[in-house]
């Protein structure tokens, strides 16, 4: 079907060997995908090293193709927009609660400590662990 196309509706595309196995993903022998869109080949001439496609933009493949890519990365947990909204409630959580206790921390607001190449005084981080399990309220 696709061999008796007018060539007014195909795409032309032209590259040499080298682009032919760096910038193409083949899928089979008559259609491969470049730049993110799939083309089905119609007719091919070689001139030289380079070789021109006659191709049909098949955008129906290409967007399927799409959809089934956001899907497997929504599956495997991988959508950009989720992750990052996950990492901004980290985030957030994480400045809700001290969760390091180092029990030889002394609290000498005069002591300094000496990293690299300046003075950082020496205020250790004050922490209130929540009580686990919470009180219990009963009622008077």
């Amino acid at each position: 079907m696709l061999a008796g196309m007018p060539r007014d509706m195909l795409v032309l595309l032209k590259f040499t060997e080298e682009e032919k196995t760096s910038r193409l993903r083949w899928k089979h022998s008559r259609e491969f995908e470049f730049e993110g869109e799939m083309y089905d080949i119609c007719d091919r001439e070689t001139r030289g090293d380079t070789t021109f496609y006659w191709c049909y933009h098949d955008r129906e493949e290409t967007l399927l193709n799409r959809k089934l890519a956001a899907l497997l990365d929504f599956a495997l947990k991988r959508d950009a927009r989720r992750h990052d909204k996950q990492q901004q409630f980290n985030n957030f959580y994480s400045t809700l609660f001290f969760t390091e206790y180092r029990e030889n921390d002394n609290f000498n607001p005069f002591a300094t400590r000496h990293t690299g190449e300046y003075v950082q005084p020496g205020y250790p981080l004050v922490m209130h662990l929540p009580l686990l399990p919470p009180p219990k309220f009963h009622d008077l």
